[in-house]
């Protein structure tokens, strides 16, 4: 899996990254990795609970793909200052469709209600063979927690 890494315009801040994604069960664990990648490309300071809820739910979104629509085609990270949009393309242009938990039996339902509980925002857009679904999670550096922890926020 190569990524392509791109800077949009001129704010070398906002840094773009496209993988292409497998179809198989293998492809959460290998957009996990990639998505690490890159976040340690754009730049130390990223406080560990955010890049954990980033690769997190770069996973979800992938996982939700493979299992329900027919598998992912790429993954595309935006990161600019203060947020990470991530963006998963399948071939299905059915939307993501919550359900109910399944606390019981173990047969999933946890992913999308995570996403909504850690993302800004969470939604699908129609695309000419499949969709989008687009996460943005706000990002929080080392030194603005430390700055907040110190200043008492």
């Amino acid at each position: 899996m190569s990524a392509t890494l791109t800077h949009p315009g001129p704010d070398l801040a906002c840094r773009c990254c496209t993988i292409p994604v497998s179809e198989d069960l293998r492809a959460p664990a290998a957009a996990r990795r990639a998505a690490g990648a890159f976040l340690d490309s754009i730049g130390p300071g990223l406080t560990h609970a955010a890049r954990d809820d980033a690769l997190l739910v770069v996973s979800e979104l992938v996982t939700n793909a493979v299992r329900h629509a027919g598998g992912p085609r790429t993954l595309r990270l935006t990161a600019s200052p203060g947020a990470l949009e991530a963006a998963v393309t399948d071939g299905s242009p059915a939307p993501p469709v919550p359900r109910e938990p399944d606390l019981v039996d173990g047969t999933g339902g946890l992913g999308w209600p995570l996403l909504e509980c850690l993302t800004t925002s969470l939604y699908a857009t129609p695309e000419a063979d499949g969709k989008t679904t687009h996460a943005t999670l706000a990002f929080t550096r080392t030194e603005e927690a430390e700055r907040a922890v110190a200043e008492g926020s």
